[in-house]
């Protein structure tokens, strides 16, 4: 028995249908979608860093995301009943103090 590789396309130039190279199966078929992966907070206040622009607003929605985020890091770390209910008051007040101070900020 042979320790050569049968050319599973054959596309091989090999009379005996072994790979031998002379091509790159499917190259051009192969394609990747990168994806990003938003982080909790980012997805709370509705954030994309990376299309961000230069506002107090969004510097507050940026400092709330991360507060979100340090929240959700303690709780994941040893949940229970009680800090489930603790984890859903607490993000319900960031996102009520956010909304608060963007209200304040944009009430002339």
């Amino acid at each position: 028995m042979s320790d050569e590789i049968k050319c599973a396309c054959g596309k091989t130039q090999n009379p005996d249908g072994l790979c031998d190279g002379s091509h790159k199966c499917n190259e051009e078929e192969v394609t990747f979608k990168e994806t990003k992966v938003y982080k909790f907070g980012e997805i709370l206040m509705g954030l994309d860093k990376e299309e961000l622009e230069n506002s107090l607003e969004n510097e507050i929605k940026v400092m709330f995301s991360e507060l979100a985020e340090l929240v959700k890091d303690s709780y994941s770390e040893n949940k229970s009943p009680i800090k489930s209910l603790l984890f859903d008051h607490a993000i319900y007040q960031i996102i009520n103090a956010e909304l608060a101070i963007n209200k304040l900020l944009k009430t002339k």
